[in-house]
């Protein structure tokens, strides 16, 4: 019940300094590719991540600093994670496939540059973020040749011990983005690179990254 609170905690912030602070706060929706890349010590077979689509969403604050820029600190939950399947020739009798769906709230904390040109309103932003593991599971797949499932199970991710499937909880990283302004609504693209090994073993790094669709709502202007 903790996480929930967290989230709780996080939002009533974010409510409470917009009526004090923020110049604005928008509603947005994410829509992307997430993976995790990872390395194995000393190798241990070619993997190939595929395609992972998830949606995510929140609230972001505006505070203008100057005329054209403003900090940008949010809150966004959903899914990250990854989809991963080893390739038939490595395994003659069997291939696997693994997905990894992590929940996070991950709070970006963005410093915004707005380009106005041939009066359209485009923007270019940066900045790091910082993420909380509330829960995750795994599926795993082992097929044999034939294409005939020979194991298929689920598994909840532990957090913070030395267990192969545990992961560390806290999470941070870099994200940059651009787009445009068109009225109430914004829409651009983002990239996030997490910089914190979150593997518990020494033997593996495992690192979250992202490729974002964003579409913003202003509720407020103050």
């Amino acid at each position: 019940m903790k996480n929930y609170y967290l989230i709780i905690l996080v939002l009533a912030f974010i409510f409470f300094s917009s009526k004090c602070f923020a110049q604005k706060v928008e509603l947005q929706i994410n829509f992307g590719h997430y993976d995790i890349t990872e390395i194995f010590e000393g190798g241990g077979g070619k993997k190939s991540h595929r395609f992972n689509a998830n949606l995510r969403a929140g609230s972001v604050l505006n505070f203008n600093l100057k005329k054209d820029f403003s900090f940008r600190p949010g809150l966004i939950v959903g899914t990250k994670g990854r989809f991963l399947s080893t390739k038939k020739d490595i395994f003659p009798s069997q291939y696997i496939k693994s997905n990894l769906n992590i929940w996070y709230a991950d709070v970006p904390l963005l410093f915004r540059k707005k380009i106005d040109i041939d009066n359209l309103n485009f923007f270019a932003e940066a900045g790091p973020y910082f993420g909380y593991g509330l829960k995750g599971k795994y599926h795993f797949r082992e097929y044999t040749k034939y294409d005939e499932i020979e194991v298929d199970f689920f598994k909840s991710v532990g957090w913070d011990n030395s267990d192969v499937d545990n992961l560390k909880r806290l999470d941070f990283g870099l994200s940059a983005g651009f787009g445009f302004k068109l009225n109430l609504f914004t829409v651009g693209f983002s990239y996030f690179q997490g910089l914190r090994n979150i593997s518990q073993l020494e033997t593996m790094i495992r690192r979250n990254v992202s490729y974002e669709l964003f579409v913003s709502y202003s509720l407020f202007d103050f």
